[in-house]
């Protein structure tokens, strides 16, 4: 019996968030699948991500190509969220399963939406978080905690990058990998509290704005989020405004959470750690 051949396609826009971090080469190489086109309004866009993609065709419009071309797969790039419950329930209407950039959804509603239409086609939609529970290291890490190698989860810290974009957009847009890195490791949240604030006080309405990229509506400079989880059970700690807080080695609770993300002075760019504390 003849292994099956999956065929896959990417759609990216050229100057409304391309084709994200790479999607349109995310199925170059891959053993058992061709990639047979990409989908770009944009010409020399679509020129460039066709030859790195190693497609052998290209359409301006990504309708042409899901009704055209027989698909299985399809990766949706652009980081701009405005086009993205479109893109992906076209892609399920024709179905396909859908690999698609970060983050999912500009809404709750547009997420169930998705989700729903996925469920309902009998197709799946993944989500790039290539940051983290994706990373090399995370299912082995994942493997000691659960064996008891290591001792019990105690504590998990994450920090955003605390740049310009500090606050709302930082945990919208890059955020989402430490969520999903912590729900990896230590199950669901059985509940979350934060507050937001933009220089030292609470947010009011008028603080919200829109993103620096189309991401819906946020505010605030610092955001602090608190969770305790399923698999681990257990209250949150605070995390410190900057970089200067480290994880303590023995965590008083157990698999307590916290995030934070602030607009912090230059030396502090680009300043990130994620890590997790285990009791011996």
């Amino acid at each position: 019996m003849a292994e099956r051949r999956y065929r896959a396609a990417a759609i990216g826009h050229t100057g409304r968030g391309g084709f994200g971090h790479g999607l349109h080469r995310a199925f170059r190489g891959v053993e058992g699948v061709e990639m047979v086109a990409v989908a770009d309004p944009d010409p020399d866009g679509r020129a460039r991500a066709q030859a790195e993609a190693e497609a052998l065709r290209g359409y301006p419009e990504y309708r042409e190509m899901l009704a055209r071309e027989e698909l299985d797969l399809v990766s949706v790039g652009p980081r701009w969220l405005d086009q993205r419950l479109a893109m992906v329930l076209a892609c399920i209407d024709a179905g396909c399963h859908v690999y698609c950039e970060k983050p999912f959804a500009i809404s709750l509603e547009d997420g169930d939406r998705m989700v729903a239409a996925a469920r309902a086609a009998g197709v799946k939609i993944a989500v790039g978080h290539f940051h983290g529970a994706y990373l090399p290291g995370a299912d082995r890490l994942k493997a000691l905690i659960d064996a008891g190698r290591i001792g019990g989860l105690q504590e998990l810290h994450a920090h955003g990058k605390h740049d310009h974009r500090g606050g709302g957009e930082d945990m919208m847009d890059l955020g989402i990998h430490l969520f999903n890195l912590m729900q990896y490791l230590a199950g669901d949240a059985l509940w979350v509290s934060a507050r937001v604030t933009v220089e030292g006080r609470d947010i009011e309405p008028a603080d919200v704005h829109e993103a620096t990229e189309p991401l819906g509506p946020v505010s605030g400079d610092r955001l602090d989020s608190y969770h305790a989880f399923a698999r681990r059970g257990g209250a949150a700690t605070p995390s410190g405004r900057t970089c200067t807080r480290r994880p303590s080695r023995w965590g008083r609770w157990p698999a307590t959470a916290s995030t934070a993300t602030s607009r912090s002075p230059a030396g502090w760019r680009g300043c990130s750690t994620r890590s997790a504390t285990a009791s011996a």
